[in-house]
């Protein structure tokens, strides 16, 4: 049986959506001052909607 790493999954998982016209943006270009636990932690600054 051939193992599938989390890495691998985002990475079909990012193709996949840009195939059907998303864009793919680095999480600390949207907001530098994002920490990862405020991601993790669901805040409210990690779902902004992006114009």
């Amino acid at each position: 049986m051939t193992k599938i790493t989390e890495s691998e999954i985002e990475k079909f998982a990012v193709k996949l959506l840009e195939k059907h016209g998303y864009q793919y943006i680095y999480a600390p270009s949207i907001d530098p001052d994002l920490s990862v636990c405020d991601a993790q932690a669901g805040s409210d600054t990690s779902t902004r909607k992006i114009p």
